[in-house]
């Protein structure tokens, strides 16, 4: 969420500075998580996250947020179109759809952060959203 803040561009520069330090000196990081809004993905500092966490060689989950707000095909429409735009970062990048309200996603947020932890699966994949 550090895209839609409402506080001033100074401010948000900082929060960028700091997220890098923090990151860069974060040894035991198994993977990063990025939330986007589905309707508004791949934001500069979404890709500046992607590339770092790339370079880093650190599995990457862009979690699509707000997933409810579009219908399925639309919501497919902009699953393909990030699938593809992060291509060219040519790292372990996984895409997935999510809906606190509709309540889709969280299964697979849950296995992954499993897996990065623990080594293994713990829920079954929702069929909502591929």
């Amino acid at each position: 969420g550090y895209g839609y803040a409402a506080v001033p561009e100074q401010m948000k520069i900082k929060w960028q500075k700091s997220l890098g330090e923090y990151l860069q000196k974060r040894e035991c990081l198994k993977g990063i998580v990025i939330l986007m809004d589905i309707r508004h993905p791949l934001k500069d500092l979404d890709q500046q996250m992607i590339e770092w966490a790339v370079a880093s060689n650190l599995p990457i989950l862009l979690f699509l947020t707000k997933a409810d707000k579009l219908n399925q095909s639309q919501r497919s429409k902009q699953l393909k179109m990030v699938r593809e735009a992060i291509l060219p970062f040519q790292g372990d990048i996984e895409v997935q759809c999510y809906s606190a309200l509709k309540r889709f996603g969280i299964d697979k947020l849950a296995d992954k952060l499993n897996i990065w932890f623990a080594g293994n699966e713990i829920s079954e994949p929702d069929n909502l959203e591929e």
